[in-house]
């Protein structure tokens, strides 16, 4: 009683939970400060230590500090009492326990979980369901990068995969593969990928994950201490080898993608053509206008003549031409 709430959080999450109190004490300008106000709730996950009494952690400095997973919901309300109003913060806190009871286990029904990353890697989403598979609190991965959590024997699949991804630009499902978790074992898990493109500078800029958990981890605690864990020693010849897939997926995906179809239809492109051709003598000189003034002579015996040679047909016969159709044959 009396001690600070930050005070049991452990270093890494106390940021996190002051910035998100400082987002909740926000407010609004339209909002009247006399009137009773009461946030909607907000859930952090953090790491709560755990009690400490005389009898288990007499010796403070020679014990090892435990911390246990928590959701945590925080909710400010105005509460009056016999004081007069005052401004609580009311903190509701749910202990996490790991998804996996047994060394490598097989679920049946695994909750999906999303993350989504950057062009270079960097993690922009972590999926709070993802907590009770991978021992991961959201603010221990956003910002780090995604291909160090894949297993280095898994680069050379999944740069294929990328690969594809980008240039058909389509939704691909993966097969299993290994991803790293917070107790230093790996989990297998399926992928589907997609990904999205900026239709201006047909770059990529990030990519969304559906992962659903297939294989537990060796040690089913995912939320216990990575320490003591035996990786695979690589010669440095393997891991420049990694390093070069992981560079290799980062170009893959910073790459500039072409325009799919064709860019002008052939229709549109004929009438074009049609339309050049017909403009082009406007283009050119104009040519001379050439006038002929012909006078009609005074006897009109000279025009009747040279129309009927010409194979014209006079005006003046246009009365017998009409007559002599309605004549009936003999």
């Amino acid at each position: 009683i009396g001690r600070s709430f930050i005070d049991f959080l452990h270093p890494k999450d106390r940021n996190a939970f002051a910035s998100q109190i400082m987002s909740g004490l926000g407010v609004n300008k339209d909002t009247n400060p006399t009137q009773p106000v009461n946030k909607p709730v907000q859930i952090i996950f953090t790491r709560i230590r755990t009690y400490c009494g005389l009898t288990s952690c007499f010796g403070v400095k020679n014990n090892n500090v435990s911390f246990m997973p928590f959701k945590v919901q925080l909710a400010f309300k105005d509460i009056t009492n016999a004081e007069g109003q005052s401004f609580y913060l009311v903190i509701q806190a749910t202990p996490i326990s790991s998804a996996f009871a047994h060394p490598n286990e097989y679920l049946s029904k695994p909750t999906p979980f999303h993350t989504r990353h950057l062009a270079v890697g960097k993690i922009k989403y972590m999926d709070p369901d993802s907590v009770m598979y991978l021992g991961y609190l959201p603010q221990d991965l956003i910002g780090k990068d995604i291909l160090q959590l894949y297993h280095p024997e898994d680069l050379p699949y999944l740069y294929q995969l990328y690969e594809t991804l980008v240039r058909d630009k389509c939704t691909l499902r993966s097969r299993p593969y290994r991803l790293l978790i917070q107790n230093g074992e790996y989990v297998r898990l399926e992928t589907e990928f997609s990904s999205f493109i900026n239709p201006w500078s047909r770059k990529l800029e990030f990519v969304t994950g559906k992962h659903t958990i297939v294989e537990g981890p060796s040690n089913p605690d995912v939320f216990a201490s990575p320490h003591g864990i035996k990786y695979p020693k690589y010669n440095e010849d393997q891991r420049a080898k990694f390093q070069n897939f992981r560079d290799n997926i980062v170009r893959v995906l910073n790459k500039v993608t072409t325009k799919s179809g064709k860019t002008t239809n052939p229709p549109t492109l004929k009438r074009s053509m049609e339309l050049n051709v017909y403009q082009a003598p406007s283009n050119a000189d104009p040519a001379p206008v050439l006038r002929l003034e012909v006078q009609q002579p005074a006897d009109s015996s000279f025009f009747e003549r040279d129309s009927e040679m010409l194979g014209g047909i006079s005006p003046h016969h246009e009365n017998e031409c009409m007559s002599g159709s309605e004549t009936p044959l003999s």
